[in-house]
């Protein structure tokens, strides 16, 4: 599907993950740096109440759909519409491109957990990418965005990853975005977790029934809360268009 949706004031792209693998690539060949943003549901919430956010996502390259309950959204607003954005084949086509061509990935994320599963998730995919990453934790009660900037630049990444919450990536965007050497930056959170908890959840083929039931309760209840999320979130773009209907009316 091709176009765009304006999302509580964001506005966001319809294409499929093919499509914007193709236009990643793009990006990649051409000169100077670009950025995407995957947003999710607190992202639009956030820009929808605070100008400057929504301006910061606005003046970026690309705009996709950071999971699936963002998306819930999107079928509020178009009739017919299915899921068609497939983290998982955008992830694989891109980080293969790069483990492929010896490019340098550096993920920047709130807590070293969070970095660990990441790296762990895709060192299982692809063991032979070269990854690098830094969590905001480990920087001190005060972030010194100059020594950030300088371990990331030490490493000079073809794409770099800011993968935590809005608020953070605009906080970093303005404070060492223009320091940072890397061609493309990635901002969003989200995107990797059904391949992370996938692979944390899934049991070996002769693994104990008690270990199998356990992944499939975990499985189950995280389908539960992107969808309560998806619902919550659609109920509030249902009640924005309305909102714009009454005002169109008046």
């Amino acid at each position: 599907m091709d176009g765009y949706i304006n999302l509580l004031g964001v506005t966001i792209s319809l294409d499929n993950a093919k499509t914007a693998i193709e236009k990643t690539q793009m990006f990649l060949g051409s000169q100077g740096r670009h950025v995407i943003r995957f947003v999710d549901t607190k992202a639009c919430t956030l820009a929808s109440e605070d100008a400057e956010c929504a301006k910061m996502i606005e003046n970026s390259d690309y705009v996709l759909p950071a999971d699936l309950s963002t998306e819930q959204g999107i079928k509020e607003l178009i009739d017919g519409y299915r899921e068609v954005f497939w983290h998982r084949e955008y992830f694989d086509a891109l980080f293969g491109w790069a483990a492929e061509t010896g490019q340098e990935i550096y993920f920047v994320t709130s807590t070293e957990k969070e970095y660990t599963d990441i790296a762990q998730t895709i060192k299982a995919r692809f063991p032979y990418l070269s990854l690098h990453g830094k969590a905001i934790e480990t920087l001190g009660d005060t972030v010194n965005y100059d020594v950030l900037a300088n371990d990331i630049n030490s490493v000079a990444p073809t794409v770099l990853f800011f993968y935590i919450n809005v608020k953070l990536q605009n906080t970093l965007m303005q404070e060492c975005g223009e320091l940072l050497n890397a061609a493309l930056i990635i901002c969003g959170i989200g995107m990797l977790e059904d391949v992370i908890v996938e692979q944390k959840t899934t049991p070996e083929e002769d693994a104990p029934l008690k270990e199998k039931f356990s992944a499939r309760t975990i499985n189950f209840m995280k389908r539960i809360h992107t969808t309560m999320v998806g619902e919550v979130f659609k109920n509030r773009v249902k009640n924005s268009r309305k909102d714009e209907q009454d005002g169109d009316a008046e």
